[in-house]
């Protein structure tokens, strides 16, 4: 777990950002010079600058022990489920829900629209990810064409499957229409086999992503589970960015409609690795 979080604190705001941890070492000791130089010299707020340093490098201590990722258990699925986008089988019924909070409103940890995960794995296939999604205009969410992911309703996986925060990190951002795109921050990755199915209901949306096995061996250190007594640990973040019904003039919209990037665990900007969810 060498990495380390930079957090500088904006009013109302934050950006954060991953570093390794010899960068995060050069860094710190920066800092303590940068402090010692020009504290003297920070006459509108020095208190407030300071706090904001020790929430950095506190929570650069808390990432690098491990000491900030929340669990997501991935319960073995008993019956596998069917990969329809309707979240209606039975292990999704016994897999515990994780509830996202707000990604950019720091005052307020609930986001207006609620997003839930599950994750389950199949021995014989892979890891699926089931998100249910609320949303009060399913009739006007934009889908848009193909090549457009980053702004229609979306959801996103991020993945490291060593576990071990080495610097290679697995995007798949999966839209409305059930279509998938991937990024990779790290080594190659050409996925062929990822399904991705949506089902759009009353008021909310859902979706099931199956990510094979076979499609993570790549992967360098992964590790992949064999039985429910060998477990493995993973980290990444699951995500939703919501725009609804926002492409429609003001007047058609629900009313209070907005935007909203949602996620598992993280807060503050989101052009980050997302690594510290779970």
């Amino acid at each position: 777990l060498d990495m380390g979080v930079c957090a500088v604190a904006i009013p109302n705001h934050e950006v954060r950002q991953v570093f390794e941890l010899d960068i995060m070492t050069k860094l710190r000791r920066n800092v303590a010079d940068a402090l010692a130089i020009t504290t003297a010299l920070l006459t509108r707020d020095p208190a407030a600058f300071k706090a904001a340093i020790g929430k950095f490098l506190k929570e650069s201590d808390d990432i690098a022990n491990n000491a900030a990722f929340p669990e997501l258990i991935v319960q073995k699925a008993v019956v596998p489920p069917v990969i329809d986008g309707k979240l209606d089988d039975a292990c999704w019924k016994v897999a515990p829900p994780r509830t996202f909070v707000n990604a950019r409103d720091l005052k307020d940890t609930k986001p207006p629209y609620k997003t839930e995960a599950r994750v389950v794995w199949d021995a014989g296939r892979g890891v699926v990810f089931g998100f249910w999604c609320e949303e009060p205009a399913t009739a006007a969410m934009h889908k848009g064409p193909v090549g457009n992911t980053w702004h229609n309703d979306v959801v996103e996986i991020f993945m490291d499957c060593s576990g071990e925060a080495l610097g290679n990190w697995y995007q798949l951002i999966v839209d409305a229409n059930g279509r998938w795109r991937k990024h990779v921050d790290g080594l190659r990755w050409e996925p062929k086999d990822i399904v991705a199915k949506t089902f759009i209901g009353d008021g909310y949306w859902t979706a099931e992503v199956l990510v094979p096995f076979d499609e993570l061996k790549g992967f360098p250190d992964v590790k992949l589970p064999t039985t429910s007594a060998n477990g493995v640990a993973w980290q990444g973040n699951l995500i939703r960015w919501r725009v609804g019904d926002l492409y429609l003039p003001k007047a058609e919209r629900v009313p209070g409609s907005t935007n909203c990037w949602s996620r598992l665990n993280t807060r503050g900007n989101h052009y980050n690795k997302d690594t510290s969810a779970f």
